[in-house]
């Protein structure tokens, strides 16, 4: 055989292996498998999922790239589990934060949120452990998430006095192709430009807890004079994010 078709072979091969993706993302903490997907009801914005499209390699660690379907738009995260934790990674200023650790102990603290209750219970074929974060400051806001190994988020409510209170809870799941609790009563269609919102309704702030960045949703009846600022734990305004006349969109 030529040499040199022989070397192009062996290159080719070894380019094939290389771009072969392998999704060996089951850790304790969370099943990240590709087409694994979980289904939820927000009390504020109805039924959405998530899906874990892909994985992707970003410095030395692979992340399960996951799509948010709500109804009226689409997003994406990347997330990593280890026999413990479960990472977030933020595109906008390359950091990853853990969201949720098992091995936490009650009183321990993780970002801004404080570990309160802890419990194991049998769910979904298995005994599991369930462990709840939360955050107060001074009575403005309040905000409580329990996380379910294997799983993941379980459970989230959220509430204060310059955001709408709401409540978030997990219906099924279906993970390794085993599914889980109800898949069948979410239905998401596709955003829609001609969605025309009923009322006004201002959303709690996307990533939170956030470093450089957050997203805010707020939804508007009809084109209206709007002003949504910052306020400091004191009261203090500190940033005006936006002011006039506005249609529905999204502040970052």
């Amino acid at each position: 055989m030529n040499s040199n078709i022989f070397h192009q072979i062996i290159i080719t091969l070894f380019v094939l292996l290389q771009t072969q993706t392998t999704y060996s993302q089951s850790g304790i903490a969370k099943s990240l498998e590709k087409g694994n997907k979980w289904f939820y009801f927000d009390s504020n914005i109805g039924n959405f999922y998530k899906k874990v499209l892909n994985d992707t390699l970003i410095g030395e660690n692979k992340y399960a790239i996951i799509t948010t379907h709500y109804k009226y738009i689409q997003k994406k995260e990347y997330e990593r589990a280890d026999s413990t934790k479960i990472y977030q990674y933020s595109v906008d200023d390359s950091t990853e934060i853990p969201i949720i650790d098992f091995s936490l102990q009650i009183g321990d603290s993780l970002n801004k949120f404080v570990v309160d209750k802890i419990d194991t219970n049998y769910f979904w074929g298995k005994q599991r452990k369930f462990i709840y974060i939360g955050t107060d400051f001074f009575y403005l806001y309040h905000e409580r998430t329990c996380f379910v190994e294997g799983i993941g988020m379980f459970s989230s409510e959220y509430s204060g006095l310059a955001v709408s209170s709401g409540e978030t809870k997990l219906n099924g799941a279906i993970i390794e192709n085993i599914v889980y609790g109800d898949t069948l009563s979410t239905n998401i269609k596709n955003y829609q430009t001609k969605y025309k919102p009923n009322g006004f309704f201002l959303s709690q702030n996307y990533p939170n807890p956030f470093n450089f960045k957050t997203s805010i949703e707020y939804k508007i009846p009809f084109i209206s004079e709007v002003e949504i600022s910052v306020y400091n734990i004191l009261g203090e305004k500190i940033k005006i994010l936006t002011n006039g006349k506005k249609k529905q969109e999204f502040i970052k």
